[in-house]
């Protein structure tokens, strides 16, 4: 009954309501958005060689920095002629970031991992696309 009142009591409409609620959250959900993609960097990195605990805190912490870093040059320069300058800066402090905690080698052994990766996903997904165009085509063919 109350929340009925200060929905129909004020002046401000359910939308706004709802657009204000959703600006309140908004640093929680990028947060979170952060808080995975960190914690899926440490996972990797982990599987492929062996982390102290100091080590995953460490590259946790940075991962959450960079990923802040990135999206606020996004909200910053998007659509901009800086905009892949300010990203490069980014990724260049990223990646000396990652080598001071884990080392050269073992960075350079994460990034060949994460290049084949990309390669595989790229070839299935054109493996898929031929799928699906084949399937057109069939049907395009058998109903005239």
């Amino acid at each position: 009954m109350i929340a009925i009142c200060l929905l129909v009591c004020t002046s401000i409409s359910f939308s706004q309501q709802k657009q204000a609620i959703i600006e309140q959250r908004r640093p929680l959900m990028e947060q979170k958005a952060d808080s995975a993609i960190a914690n899926r960097t440490v996972k990797r990195m982990k599987e492929l060689f062996s982390l102290t605990a100091s080590q995953e805190l460490e590259l946790y912490n940075t991962g959450v920095t960079i990923n802040n870093n990135r999206r606020q040059v996004f909200k910053s320069y998007w659509k901009s002629e800086a905009f892949r300058d300010q990203m490069a800066k980014v990724d260049s402090a990223a990646d000396a970031s990652y080598k001071a905690i884990v080392g050269v080698e073992n960075y350079k052994l994460y990034k060949e991992v994460l290049s084949a990766d990309v390669i595989r996903r790229q070839a299935i997904m054109q493996q898929r696309a031929g799928t699906q165009q084949k399937d057109t085509t069939t049907i395009k063919t058998t109903n005239p």
